[in-house]
C-alpha cells in the first residue's frame, strides 16, 4: 500500500502548526517593535521641534517681562511686541498657537519654564523642561514618552 498512515499525518500537521505559530509570534513582535519605534520617533520629533523653536526665539531676546514657572513673556528684539511661551494643560503654546500637535500631550505637571536672574533682576538664562506622551495609543506598543530639557543663555543682555 502507498500513502501515509494516520500517525504520520497527525505528526506532519503538528509540526506544521508549531512552525506557523513560531512564525506568527516573530511577525507580531516585529510589527509591535515597528509601531513602538514610530511612536517614539513622533514624540521625539514633536518635542525637539518645540524645544528648537523656543531656543531660537529666546536666545536673542532683549527683555524678559514675565517668568512664572509655566509661562515666559519676552521681547525678541528692540521695538518688537511681546512674545510668549506657556505650558497648557496638555500642550505647549507660543502666543495663541500650539507648538505641539494633537498627536502628543504634555504629561501632567511636568512642564516648567524658569529663569535664572543671576545677581541682577534681569534674566540671564531660561530653563525649559517637559515630558511628552503619545496620545491615542490603543496598545502599549503604540505608546511612548520622552523627557525634554534645555537651558537657553540669553545673548542680547547688556
Amino acid at each position: 500500500m502507498r500513502g501515509f498512515t494516520l500517525i504520520e499525518t497527525v505528526v506532519a500537521v503538528g509540526v506544521f502548526a508549531v512552525l506557523v505559530s513560531m512564525t506568527s509570534v516573530l511577525l507580531v513582535g516585529a510589527l509591535q517593535g515597528a509601531k513602538k519605534a514610530a511612536a517614539t520617533a513622533t514624540v521625539r520629533g514633536e518635542g525637539a521641534n518645540a524645544i528648537r523653536t523656543m531656543e531660537q526665539m529666546l536666545r536673542f531676546a532683549t527683555d524678559v517681562t514675565v517668568c512664572d514657572g509655566k509661562q515666559i513673556d519676552f521681547v525678541q528684539y528692540q521695538g518688537a511686541s511681546t512674545t510668549s511661551f506657556s505650558c497648557g494643560t496638555d500642550y505647549i503654546a507660543s502666543g495663541s498657537g500650539k507648538l505641539t500637535s494633537p498627536t502628543v500631550t504634555v504629561k501632567l505637571n511636568t512642564c516648567s519654564i524658569t529663569c535664572d536672574t543671576g545677581d541682577s533682576l534681569t534674566a540671564k538664562s531660561v530653563t525649559i523642561k517637559f515630558d511628552l506622551d503619545r496620545t491615542g495609543a490603543a496598545f502599549v506598543s503604540e505608546s511612548a514618552t520622552a523627557h525634554f530639557e534645555t537651558q537657553v543663555t540669553l545673548r542680547n543682555r547688556e
